[in-house]
């Protein structure tokens, strides 16, 4: 590896106004030759000004008509010049470190990406703050590639497309990636990588501040969208899911049936099933209040739990039953 080699930055961006500019301003202040730094912005056909603020960086900017991450990834990379390629998210701020320490890394050629902390910025709001949590909760049950901190570097399955980085020689023998998924398209290209025999590290040295979705709206659509994906991928290949996937999945159909038995057959059977939900619920509101140190938060991590399981729920079975055929944005 060259003391300063050429990396590709590509972002997937479509209306991404609101947090593009703090992103671009990020990878200026990069503690890294900016000679060395190509930032590609591939654009799902914005309708804001997502492009304008690109060409007032200087960035270079695709077009993806297809509008989903997937074919994003993919355009970016054939369109890119990196001997490294970074994927990252609009929301995204990249540590002034980034670029750094990653030569250390790449100096094992069976190292083929890497990936590091996607830390919640200090002044996010209580709702982002209680997303945090849940990521927290999913890394220790599911084991999510959203992690906040880590001690030392370690081989990991999988890195978050939010914040990896690739030898361009690896990714040319598995790109491009497969543009039917609505999301997963990183866990996909990932788990390929791997079966080539090549390894993925988390590492501290690599951070990104990554905000949070701002409203329970937009919590549901993420989550909804993640399961569509996950159940596509563990379609492909049943290793790329694991059963804290399927459980969340099944979860509102199997509350509905529970509860519409009980009802009205044994109404002791359900008061004592509500008095277990209810006690749940009161230790997950505790546990969330002594690691937040905050009420509001607490109450937040109740309300977006709630949400992203029953919209992951619904993704999953409607991918089940419905399989999406034409994957486009929308």
């Amino acid at each position: 590896m060259s003391e300063y080699p050429l990396f590709s930055i590509i972002i997937p961006v479509k209306n991404a106004a609101p947090g593009i500019r703090g992103c671009l301003e990020s990878i200026q202040k990069l503690d890294y030759p900016q000679s060395k730094i190509e930032v590609i912005l591939a654009d799902g056909l914005s309708q804001d000004d997502t492009r304008k603020i690109g060409e007032s960086y200087g960035v270079k900017i695709v077009l993806n008509p297809k509008q989903t991450v997937g074919p994003a990834r993919n355009m970016g990379f054939f369109n890119s010049c990196g001997e490294y390629i970074v994927f990252t998210d609009a929301d995204c701020i990249l540590s002034q470190s980034y670029l750094k320490n990653v030569s250390a890394y790449f100096n094992d050629e069976e190292i083929a990406g890497i990936s590091g902390p996607a830390i919640t910025p200090a002044e996010s709001s209580y709702f982002e703050r209680a997303i945090k949590f849940i990521y927290e909760l999913a890394n220790f049950f599911c084991g999510s590639v959203h992690r906040e901190k880590v001690g030392k570097s370690e081989e990991v399955e999988d890195i978050p497309g939010c914040n990896s980085i690739y030898r361009r020689e690896i990714l040319e023998k598995v790109m491009p990636v497969d543009e039917n998924l609505l999301t997963a398209e990183d866990v996909d290209l990932n788990f390929r990588i791997r079966r080539l025999g090549y390894k993925l590290l988390f590492v501290p040295e690599v951070t990104v501040f990554h905000h949070r979705r701002s409203s329970p709206q937009k919590l549901s659509r993420q989550f909804y969208r993640f399961a569509i994906g996950r159940l596509q991928v563990g379609k492909k290949n049943i290793k790329m899911i694991n059963f804290a996937h399927i459980l969340a999945g099944i979860f509102l159909p199997f509350f509905i049936i529970l509860f519409i038995t009980f009802r009205f057959v044994n109404l002791q059977i359900f008061y004592f099933l509500m008095r277990i939900a209810a006690t749940g619920l009161t230790f997950l509101f505790i546990f969330a209040l002594a690691k937040s140190k905050s009420m509001l938060v607490a109450f937040n991590v109740i309300l977006a739990i709630t949400i992203a399981i029953s919209s992951w729920s619904l993704g999953f079975m409607r991918e089940l039953l419905f399989p999406l055929k034409d994957v486009r944005g929308k």
